[in-house]
């Protein structure tokens, strides 16, 4: 699957869903063998956290790497602290305590992102600090391993 063309898709459904955010795509045309629904939720979720989270006038950044499978998505936000950093990609983590559904969501969106990830035997890297915004990293297998080495397979009925 073409990461390009997945990662342009999601940057123009965004910008029509959250039209108070900057959007801008770059990279090349990065190739993964990938399960196309699950990968289109995965960068979903992580460019939707940069825009609801990134704060008022945020620029999201999304990249797909010409000379790998990997695909950045990096917003100019106020950052995460250190503490929350480290633990984005648990279930249930917010950096927002209040729970309260018009500040954010239940925690879930980075933990099912990286479950995602994990699944096609990728990484997550999550880099953010206090006012320095955050950059979200997911690498992929090189696009010369096989589909079956690379892609979750589907689950079987017993």
């Amino acid at each position: 699957m073409s990461l390009a063309t997945l990662a342009t898709e999601i940057v123009a459904n965004a910008t029509v869903a959250y039209p108070a955010t900057e959007f801008t795509f770059g990279g090349g045309d990065a190739v993964a063998h990938v399960d196309g629904d699950r990968m289109r939720q995965a960068l979903l979720n992580v460019v939707a956290n940069a825009a609801v989270h990134g704060g008022p006038h945020v620029t999201v950044t999304v990249v797909a790497a010409p000379d790998g499978a990997l695909l950045t998505v990096h917003d100019d936000g106020p950052g995460m602290a250190p503490e929350v950093a480290a633990r984005a990609t648990e279930r249930f983590v917010r950096g927002d305590t209040s729970r309260q559904r018009a500040t954010g969501g239940a925690g879930l969106g980075l933990a099912i992102t990286a479950a995602i990830v994990d699944a096609h035997h990728g990484s997550l890297d999550v880099a953010s600090a206090p006012g320095d915004g955050t950059t979200i990293t997911i690498a992929l297998p090189a696009p010369n391993s096989s589909p079956a080495a690379s892609a979750p397979s589907a689950p079987t009925s017993p």
